[in-house]
């Protein structure tokens, strides 16, 4: 049952390499992932496509809601490049591209998503976008979450992507168009052993955040969902 809070109520603290759990509160209640649910996109477009696969933007793609890069109908990045905007500047629009080249459809990328967080061991989701923009049928919980993390930081490159603080993607087409991108997540830099994971904020969902650190040969994942703003998931 899916209950709403009013401060960041709902979380869950687990050792990154076995998932075994070392704090949680609320952790299996339902509510709103917001763009926490790219992990699992990206970890999807990581196992099905190759790096330099090409990933255009249709329509739907550019016309996202809060698309953060200037984005034009046919532009296209390479597939990693594209998994590091979606993941670091979380873009929306990026999200469906990434879902469009996979399965065809975003439709039926929502599909294997559902699959592959039951193949995770979610137990308490229902995905309905790839990007986590509000839907009714669009929830998880802190635990659930906490699984996906695990799961997507055992893959090296998902890893690397996700500890980049600062970096740039450039476009195939049109060929001379690039960015720069700078991860939204605050802690890289600033809390000792910070190594990831993703933000997340809607109106609806609130702050959420996917932290990761690891100190020595410790590894730590924190989940936050449904904090009052952007500064309090922190």
């Amino acid at each position: 049952r899916r209950v709403l809070f009013r401060s960041n109520d709902s979380a869950i603290l687990v050792e990154a390499s076995t998932g075994r759990i070392l704090y949680e509160k609320n952790a299996d209640l339902e509510r709103e992932p917001a763009s926490m649910t790219k992990m699992l996109t990206c970890i999807l477009a990581l196992e099905k496509s190759t790096p330099s696969e090409e990933v255009s933007m249709s329509q739907a793609a550019v016309s996202a809601e809060d698309n953060t890069l200037d984005w034009s109908a046919r532009d296209s990045v390479g597939a990693r490049d594209m998994i590091t905007a979606v993941m670091l500047v979380s873009e929306n629009g990026g999200a469906i591209a990434l879902a469009q080249s996979v399965a065809g459809s975003v439709t039926d990328f929502v599909d294997i998503m559902n699959a592959k967080a039951k193949q995770i061991g979610c137990k308490h989701s229902h995905f309905a976008n790839p990007n986590g923009l509000p839907n009714p049928n669009h929830y998880s919980t802190a635990a659930d979450m906490a699984r996906i993390a695990v799961y997507c930081m055992k893959n090296s490159i998902f890893r690397e992507i996700v500890n980049t603080k600062r970096t740039s993607i450039h476009w195939i087409y049109p060929k001379d168009k690039w960015s720069e991108l700078n991860n939204t997540n605050e802690l890289l830099g600033k809390y000792k052993g910070a190594n990831g994971i993703k933000t997340g904020w809607t109106r609806a969902a609130g702050g959420c955040l996917s932290a990761s650190a690891k100190r020595g040969d410790i590894e730590l994942i924190a989940i936050v969902m449904h904090s009052p703003d952007h500064d309090t998931r922190f």
